[in-house]
């Protein structure tokens, strides 16, 4: 009972530890139009409720993301930085868990995609009830990120991907239809990147 008084409502990992070689530079330092792409995702997931999302990235890119503010605030105040080598996304939940503030449930997303609208947010968490311990984005019959799920999932056999996690669940995911074309996004190559904003991309 003491750990369910300090569980929050629902934490956020932002996963942005990957080198980035496809798309020629770290992600995690890419600039869209409207600024820095971790900035939007950062601010997207305060909007929408989140105390302090938890941020994944290399130690090399700490200067960077300390030199970094969010309405003025510097971003470390804002959002928990953990820094690691991850080789794969798993390893890098699995850290960003190991540190964050306990919660009952997490968004999981990649710094690498398009932020998702904040009526994306509310549907999983509208759809987070009784007997579900996921919720996921659909749009077009495809499904997408953020990922809303229960701690435990999440927490166990964290080697495994969280595709193959979520899938094990049968009904106990739960698929949202969403108008958000953005939860479909995978920004992995400069085409990619090129499509959802309408230029090359550009890095911090």
């Amino acid at each position: 009972m003491m750990r369910e008084a300090r569980v929050r409502d629902v934490g956020a990992v932002i996963l942005a530890a990957g080198l980035g070689e496809r798309m020629g530079g770290p992600k995690v330092r890419l600039l869209t139009p409207e600024g820095p792409l971790l900035l939007r995702h950062v601010t997207r997931l305060l909007a929408v409720g989140i105390v302090r999302p938890t941020l994944v990235a290399r130690p090399e890119q700490a200067d960077f993301l300390r030199s970094l503010r969010v309405d003025g605030t510097p971003l470390e105040d804002r959002a928990q930085l953990v820094l690691g080598e991850p080789s794969e996304p798993a390893e890098s939940l699995r850290l960003g868990l190991s540190v964050a503030s306990p919660c009952a449930a997490w968004f999981v997303l990649p710094v690498d995609s398009v932020p998702a609208a904040e009526a994306t947010y509310h549907a999983l968490r509208a759809a987070f009830g009784p007997g579900v311990r996921a919720a996921t984005p659909e749009h077009g019959g495809r499904g997408g990120h953020p990922v809303l799920s229960a701690y435990d999932v999440l927490a166990r056999a964290p080697s495994t991907p969280l595709r193959d996690r979520l899938a094990r669940l049968g009904a106990a995911r739960v698929r949202v239809p969403v108008v958000d074309e953005a939860v479909l996004s995978r920004l992995d190559r400069p085409a990619d990147f090129e499509r959802w904003f309408g230029a090359p991309p550009a890095f911090a």
